[in-house]
């Protein structure tokens, strides 16, 4: 599985590999090999800042990408908390939410199995 780290997408990479892509809009291949879960929850913090009004939406697409990303490496429960802190991140509106984040991200990194 590839991945892209970009500011405008964070996740899997969605393009087919053996397809023509003619109005192919990326201009260069940002496709890397998946990041390290721990560090990636651990980078999610600084986000966490930012998180308030429009970028809680960007909070919670980030946080659903690393649920995604959990469930590939077999971390059922780091995934599971991962979807739950990104509907909060999503669901609270103009409201203050980033303790509550704060919290959701020590449960995930409690809930990994593998010592990383």
């Amino acid at each position: 599985m590839l991945w892209v780290d970009h500011p405008c997408y964070f996740g899997p990479d969605r393009r087919q590999a053996n397809k023509l892509r003619l109005h192919d809009r990326r201009r260069e291949n940002r496709a890397a090999p998946p990041p390290h879960l721990p560090t990636a929850m651990r980078q999610l913090r600084m986000y966490v800042i930012d998180a308030c009004g429009a970028g809680a939406q960007a909070f919670a697409n980030r946080t659903r990408a690393l649920a995604a990303l959990a469930q590939a490496v077999d971390e059922p429960e780091a995934a599971e908390t991962l979807a739950a802190l990104a509907k909060t991140a999503a669901h609270g509106g103009d409201r203050d939410v980033r303790g509550l984040l704060y919290q959701g991200l020590e449960r995930a990194h409690a809930a990994l199995r593998t010592a990383h």
